[in-house]
């Protein structure tokens, strides 16, 4: 799943969709007695056998744990204020504190049912630099001319608990957690052999964010800095498709693309997450692949009244996913 985990990795978000995992013998097993039920009862043919075969995993109905660690190649952008007047400044222009850093960022999720997911994600950022300021004024009690040499600190780290409810899969032999089973196998598609199976979600979830910032003025002296811990509470949507690709791409065993996102709010001072995962992951066995996507994280917290930062952390991650 794209969970900060996408994990999710993960998810994911900020890194993956959630994904259930299934070992070969339980989908071929799956997908046979799909291929003998399309073909009515009777003896399957050499070709339905073949793409039986090559179906992917199912998310099926027992638990499965996906463990997944990563790199999350992170840049902060955003503006500071401290106190009502003070100068607003800018992690890019006026303080240099938006070069990309690699942050670690990890997911773990239980799954059962074929429609349930709980994952538990984090992340921990940070982001140094000297800038030189562009305004004049105050931010909070250190005075600042445009000029000034400024040396910061910006650090962030978040641990977020997710659920998701999968509420329609239309290629899957049971739909919807409250339909019956169908009798079929799910629905082939493509060339080659190749099946997908795809899930809608929805996604409720709650963590805490902690972000810390510190400057100091070294050209004229004085210093500012503030801490801000807030919990949110967030809600959003997400798709996840698996194909199996078949003889197009031999190397992978299946293919997971997972795309998510939702909002939170602390329901303080106008305190509010923007949350967005996007992923693919190639499994080059049934239970280890290898990930790659992109996250944001965009927020605003307040230290205090008129106080605040308003800005995002963004950036492509990498890792593995380990599913049993």
């Amino acid at each position: 799943m794209v969970s900060p985990d996408v994990a999710h990795a993960q998810q994911g978000t900020f890194a993956q969709g959630s994904s259930d995992a299934t070992g070969a013998a339980g989908s071929t097993s799956t997908a046979s007695v799909g291929s003998a039920r399309a073909a009515g009862g009777r003896t399957p043919t050499s070709s339905e056998r073949e793409a039986s075969a090559l179906m992917p995993p199912p998310w099926d109905d027992a638990l499965h744990i996906e463990i997944s660690p990563g790199a999350w190649f992170a840049r902060l952008r955003g503006t500071t204020q401290l106190s009502p007047g003070s100068v607003t400044l800018d992690a890019e222009t006026d303080l240099s504190v938006n070069s990309n850093e690699t942050s670690f960022t990890g997911e773990a999720w239980v799954s059962w049912g074929g429609f349930y997911a709980v994952g538990v994600s984090g992340f921990s950022f940070e982001t140094s630099g000297t800038g030189t300021s562009q305004v004049t004024g105050t931010y909070g009690s250190m005075a600042v001319s445009a000029g000034d040499s400024l040396s910061s600190s910006f650090d962030a780290w978040m641990v977020n608990v997710e659920f998701d409810y999968t509420i329609w899969r239309p290629f899957a032999d049971t739909v919807t957690p409250w339909s019956e089973p169908s009798g079929q196998k799910p629905q082939a598609s493509g060339s080659g052999g190749s099946s997908a199976d795809l899930r809608f979600n929805v996604i409720a979830a709650a963590g805490w964010l902690q972000t810390d910032f510190s400057t100091s003025n070294s050209t004229a002296g004085g210093s500012e800095s503030w801490d801000r811990g807030a919990f949110f509470l967030q809600a959003g949507g997400g798709v996840d498709l698996r194909i199996n690709p078949g003889s197009t791409l031999p190397i992978f065993k299946c293919i997971d693309v997972g795309v998510a996102g939702g909002v939170g709010t602390s329901f303080t001072r106008d305190e509010y997450i923007v949350f967005v995962r996007a992923g693919i992951t190639g499994y080059v066995t049934p239970n280890v692949g290898v990930e790659f996507g992109y996250r944001l994280l965009n927020f605003e917290v307040s230290p205090g009244s008129g106080s605040n930062w308003d800005g995002s952390i963004q950036g492509l991650y990498g890792g593995l996913s380990v599913r049993f």
